[in-house]
């Protein structure tokens, strides 16, 4: 299933129809991108506020798409009144990504905070480190997120599926799909990877919405990590008593005493998994259902053969929605040069993914039957 920007030039589109040949699970076009702006729109823009304010819920902002299209790195302004760069082609965010001058260090004074709640709440996290403080701690959670392990978990969810599906089908219609399906499922399956007690589920959904809300007052943020720490902590506290053998008890039951990590990292951990998979699966399932609906030829098609378009067309819903907006920041440690532009030392870059990817394509191969 490939999704296609009706205002991007046929050039642009020429990898994303090669795949649909190769996989014809056929091609949507989504309509509701807003009108393209002219070039003095777009510098009239120049230091434009990051978060950028968007016209169509369903499309990247204006300023993101426009730097992307300008083919270089562009200065905004977030909250504090500094203006990092955004870069926006697939290519430039690659090379930020890929080139370790840039670092990822979130207390660093250098580094381009998107709320000024980051450093208080994401400080000590292993994604928001570099080298030898950011590998061993990804490689503790590395095999919890390998697809054989991951696999392993689909009968339980299924099991939790199919109850949230019969909870939904005795509410009275019109039904709210986020609040009944889209939110649930995600809540309760990573509960249960971590190992926290489903009646939880509730408090965990709440202070995860605040936490990763981009309007929320930085107040309300750090006051909701504290509720998801203490949370966390004894639950981490109760495995060490009696452990489960899932991630929350393991990470305390094994990695704190062999020295790996702390007790506070571990709970730390926790909470990390919890706020990556249950914001951003729940948005996903939603806008996921959302293009469906909006495109019933392509529903019919992906319910013809499962087997076949389900794997390409989650694949391509991830790409296409992309629905982390800010992300990732970094800063240069030196002069470096990025799509013809020098980013000078200690100066910040924020990397669109929503923008880099929307004009990316790969050939989708088509996908061998998931056997039974």
């Amino acid at each position: 299933m490939i999704l296609l920007d009706p205002e991007q030039p046929d050039a642009e589109h020429s990898g994303v129809r090669e795949a649909a040949e190769v996989c014809p699970a056929a091609v949507i076009f989504i309509q509701d991108q807003g009108a393209p702006m002219t070039t003095t729109q777009a510098d009239d823009l120049a230091g434009a506020p990051l978060p950028a304010p968007r016209r169509c819920p369903c499309a990247p902002p204006g300023f993101y798409t426009e730097t992307r299209a300008s083919g270089r790195p562009r200065r905004g302004t977030i909250w504090d009144g500094s203006n990092p760069w955004l870069v926006a082609t697939h290519r430039q965010v690659n090379q930020v990504l890929a080139d370790p001058r840039f670092r990822a260090d979130v207390t660093d004074p250098a580094f381009p905070n998107v709320d000024p709640a980051q450093p208080q709440t994401q400080g000590d996290i292993f994604f928001r480190q570099d080298g030898d403080e950011h590998l061993p701690i990804r490689h503790i959670l590395d095999p919890d997120f390998a697809v054989t392990q991951v696999e392993r978990w689909r009968p339980r969810i299924e099991q939790l599926v199919d109850k949230v599906i019969d909870a939904l089908l005795t509410q009275p219609r019109p039904v709210d799909l986020v609040k009944h399906f889209a939110l649930p499922i995600p809540t309760m399956a990573i509960c249960e990877v971590l190992g926290v007690d489903l009646a939880d589920s509730s408090t965990v959904s709440r202070a995860t919405h605040l936490m990763t809300d981009m309007e929320a007052p930085a107040e309300a943020k750090v006051a909701a990590m504290g509720e998801m720490s203490d949370l966390i902590g004894r639950h981490a506290r109760d495995k060490e008593e009696h452990p489960d053998g899932r991630l929350l008890s393991r990470l305390v039951t094994w990695h704190v005493p062999s020295g790996e990590l702390t007790f506070d990292q571990a709970v730390l951990l926790g909470m990390l998994v919890i706020g990556a998979g249950h914001e951003t699966t729940a948005n996903m399932l939603g806008l996921s259902v959302l293009a469906l609906i909006k495109h019933p030829d392509q529903r019919d098609t992906l319910r013809s053969d499962l087997d076949t378009y389900a794997m390409p067309c989650a694949e391509e819903m991830l790409r296409w929605w992309t629905i982390i907006q800010t992300e990732p920041p970094r800063f240069a440690q030196e002069d470096i040069e990025v799509g013809g532009q020098t980013i000078k030392a200690g100066e910040g870059i924020i990397c669109s993914l929503a923008a880099g990817v929307r004009a990316w394509s790969a050939p989708v191969p088509r996908p061998e039957p998931r056997p039974p």
